[in-house]
C-alpha cells in the first residue's frame, strides 16, 4: 500500500507541476520585457534550487566523491607540486621498468612487464604530469590550500563550476531573450533555463571528479565568455571594453582548463564582424580591442610556458603522454587511415545512435545525443521551415550562430581523431552548444508562430519533459557512478515509480 501511495503522489506532482506553472501570470501574460524586482528575485530562487539540485548529488558515489581517490587527486596534488616549487607530480619515483621501456605508452607492453604506474596521468622524461589544463588548479585548489592548509576535495570544484554554468545559462538566455524575443514569456524563459542548464551539467552529477572537473570548468569558461561577448555587442560604449575584456579573459582561460571546449573560441571572430559592421572603425576602437583582447595574449604566453616546460613544445598539453587503457599516440595515425569519410559517418552517429544500456522504463540509457535529449532536434529542424528559418537568418547573432553550429561538427570530429571513441563524458563538451542553439531557435519558432501561445505551451512542456530525462539520466548506472555502487537504491526509486508492475 505504501508502495502505491507514493508513486501515485509523485505522479501527481509530476503531472500537477507544470499544469499550475502554466495557469500563473509569469507565463500566461508576464514577458521578458515586463521584467522587474520580483521577477528577478524569483529567478534567483528557481536559479538557485537548480544549483542545488545539480550539484548536492556529486557527493554520493565513493568513486568520485575523494573515498576512493585513486588518479582523482590529480588536481590536490598539482597543487602541492606548485608549492613545492615544481610541475610535475611527485610519487617518490617511477618504477624503472617503465624508465627502461622503449615506449611506455604501449598498454600491452605494460601489462606484459608488470609495470606499476599511475593511470591517467602523462608521464615524461622519468616524470609524472597532469595533462589535464592547470586553469582550476590556480582558481580554487592553490588558493585553497593556501587559506586552509588541507587540500579541497577535488569534486567541489566540480560543485562551484557546475553552479556557474547555471548561472551563466540563466544570465545569457535572459541577455538573449531581452535582445531578440521580449514577447517571450517569463515562464517559458525559467523552465528553459532550468531544462538547458541541467542537460548541461547533469553528468557532472553522476562523475564529479577529475575528468569533469577539467570539462566542467572549460564549459563555465566558454558559457560566461560568450555572456560577455554578447554583452559587449549589445552595451554602451563605455562599458564595451571591460566586457570584451571579460569575454576574452574567460574565453582564454577555457585552454587551460580543456583545449576541445575552448575551440568555441572561434565565435571571437563573427563577434568583432559584427562589431565592425554596425559602425565606421574609429582610433578609440583599436585601442578597445588591443586593450580587450590582450587577455588571449597573457594566459596564451602563461599556459605555452608552461607546456614548455613540461614538454618542450608549446602547444602540448601532454594528452598523448597519457598513460591509460589505450596507447594515445596511435589514434591520429589510425584514424588518417580509416579516413574521413568513416570519422565523419561516427560523428553524425553520435548524434543519433540508438544503443541503449539500461532499457527499463522510465530510464532511456546512453542513446545519441538528439535521441537522448531530443528538444535539440529544434536546431535543425528550424531551418526546414522558411518563415522560422527566414527568422534565424536575420537574427541579429545569426553569424555567432553559424560559428557555434560549426563547433557541433569540428569539436567531436578531433575527439575521435585523437581518442578511442565518442559518447558519455565527451559529450558534455558540446551539450552546452546545442542548449544554446536551441534556445535560439525556439525564439524564432515562437516569433513566427500563427499561436504564439500554443508554440509556447508545447515549448514549455517539451523543455518540462527535458529536465525529468536529464534527472533520470542520473539515475542510469553508469561510470561507476551512484547507482552503479548501489543498485538496490536504483531498485528502490524505479519500485516506487512504477508502482503498477
Amino acid at each position: 500500500m505504501k508502495v502505491y501511495l507514493i508513486g501515485i503522489l509523485f505522479w501527481i506532482l509530476l503531472i500537477a507541476a507544470p499544469v499550475l506553472a502554466m495557469k500563473t501570470g509569469y507565463f500566461r501574460t508576464r514577458r521578458i520585457a515586463d521584467f522587474d524586482k520580483k521577477a528577478s528575485v524569483l529567478t534567483v530562487l528557481i536559479a538557485g534550487v537548480t544549483i542545488l539540485g545539480c550539484t548536492l548529488p556529486m557527493g554520493l558515489a565513493p568513486l568520485w566523491n575523494g573515498e576512493n581517490p585513486g588518479p582523482r587527486n590529480q588536481y590536490e596534488k598539482m597543487a602541492e607540486a606548485l608549492l613545492e616549487g615544481h610541475l610535475y607530480i611527485d610519487y617518490g619515483g617511477v618504477d624503472e621498468k617503465l624508465l627502461t621501456m622503449e615506449n611506455p605508452y604501449d598498454t600491452e607492453a605494460r601489462r606484459e612487464l608488470g609495470v606499476f604506474y599511475h593511470e591517467d596521468h602523462a608521464y615524461y622524461n622519468g616524470h609524472y604530469y597532469m595533462y589535464f589544463g592547470v586553469v582550476p588548479v590556480l582558481m580554487f585548489f592553490l588558493p585553497y590550500r593556501l587559506i586552509t592548509g588541507s587540500d579541497l576535495t577535488t569534486y567541489h570544484a566540480t560543485q562551484a563550476y557546475a553552479a556557474l554554468i547555471v548561472i551563466g545559462f540563466f544570465l545569457l538566455f535572459y541577455q538573449l531573450a531581452k535582445t531578440l524575443y521580449k514577447e517571450m514569456k517569463i515562464g517559458l524563459y525559467w523552465i528553459m533555463s532550468v531544462s538547458f542548464s541541467m542537460i548541461s551539467v547533469w553528468y557532472f552529477a553522476d562523475a564529479p571528479a577529475l575528468y569533469c572537473t577539467a570539462i566542467s570548468a572549460a564549459v563555465c569558461m566558454e558559457v560566461w565568455s560568450l555572456y560577455f561577448f554578447l554583452l559587449f555587442l549589445t552595451a554602451a560604449n563605455s562599458k564595451r571594453t571591460l566586457w570584451l575584456g571579460l569575454g576574452s579573459l574567460c574565453g582564454a582561460l577555457a585552454f587551460g582548463c580543456r583545449p576541445p571546449v575552448a575551440l568555441a573560441n572561434i565565435v571571437l571572430l563573427p563577434v568583432l564582424y559584427l562589431y565592425w559592421k554596425e559602425k565606421p572603425f574609429e582610433k578609440k576602437d583599436l585601442r578597445r580591442l588591443i586593450i580587450g583582447l590582450s587577455p588571449y595574449v597573457f594566459v596564451g604566453i602563461a599556459l605555452m610556458l608552461y607546456n614548455y616546460l613540461r614538454f618542450k613544445s608549446v602547444t602540448d598539453f601532454g594528452a598523448s603522454y597519457q598513460l591509460t587503457y589505450d596507447d594515445m599516440t596511435a589514434y591520429p595515425k589510425m584514424r588518417m587511415e580509416q579516413g574521413v569519410r568513416y570519422i565523419l559517418f561516427e560523428v553524425f552517429r553520435n548524434y543519433f545512435k540508438l544503443e541503449s544500456q539500461y532499457k527499463t522504463f522510465p530510464f532511456t540509457g546512453y542513446n545519441g545525443i538528439f535521441i537522448n535529449f531530443n528538444i535539440f532536434l529544434v536546431l535543425i529542424t528550424a531551418f526546414l521551415d522558411r518563415k522560422v528559418s527566414a527568422s534565424i537568418r536575420k537574427n541579429r547573432f545569426f553569424p555567432v550562430m553559424v560559428s557555434l553550429y560549426l563547433l557541433l561538427l569540428v569539436i567531436p570530429f578531433l575527439q575521435f581523431m585523437f581518442a578511442s571513441g565518442l559518447g558519455g563524458r565527451y559529450n558534455t563538451d558540446i551539450y552546452w552548444i546545442c542548449s544554446i542553439l536551441s534556445f535560439s531557435a525556439i525564439i524564432a519558432y515562437c516569433k513566427n508562430s500563427q499561436n504564439q501561445k500554443r508554440t509556447e505551451t508545447v515549448f514549455f512542456l517539451w523543455s518540462y519533459l527535458m529536465m525529468i530525462e536529464s534527472t533520470l539520466m542520473f539515475f542510469v548506472p553508469y561510470d561507476e557512478n551512484y547507482t552503479y555502487h548501489f543498485p538496490e537504491v536504483l531498485d528502490k526509486f524505479q519500485k516506487y515509480i512504477v508502482f503498477w508492475q
